[in-house]
This record gives structure tokens, sequence and C-alpha cells, in this order.
């Protein structure tokens, strides 16, 4: 019969929590993914159907166009205009 000792069930427990623990945070991880692509794809399906505005994205970044005028948002963070505007864009 086998004999363990605390310090190998103690060792056994902690690999165990540290694997599920992992598998439940990809799985959260992904699914946050998915619903912001999501949200994404729906925003730019409103945004194109309204009149005199465009929008294009990647994995890289979001540019949204309205008429001659070009917004881009870096996923990132960090904003560049080109050019800028009186009336801000929505």
């Amino acid at each position: 019969m086998f004999r363990f000792t605390i310090r190998e069930l103690v060792l056994l427990t902690l690999v165990v929590a540290m694997g599920v623990g992992w598998f439940v945070d990809r799985r959260v991880f992904v699914a946050a993914k998915k619903t912001a692509e999501w949200k994404l794809e729906m925003l730019a399906t409103l945004i194109e159907e309204t009149p005199g505005y465009g929008v294009s994205h990647d994995r890289a970044r979001i540019r949204l166009t309205q008429g001659t005028t070009t917004k881009t948002q870096w996923v990132g963070g960090s904003i560049e205009r080109v050019p800028q505007t009186v009336s801000p864009l929505p």
C-alpha cells in the first residue's frame, strides 16, 4: 500500500490548485476576448450604417472616418489624430 507524507499531499494539492486556477483564468480571458470582439463588430456595424461614417479595424488599431477626417485608436492606448477638426467625432 502507498504511504504519503503530509508534505507530498500538500505539494500535490498545490500543483492541482495551480492547474485548476490556470484553466479557469484562461476560460475567463477567452470569454472576455470574444465578448470584446463581438462588441467591436456590433459598434462598427452601427457606425457604418450612419451616413458619412466609416470604420475599419485590425488587431492593432481601430480607425474611425468621418468624411475626410480620420481618427485612429491604437489598441495599446495611444491616440493619433490626423488631421485636427473643429467638430469632434462621436
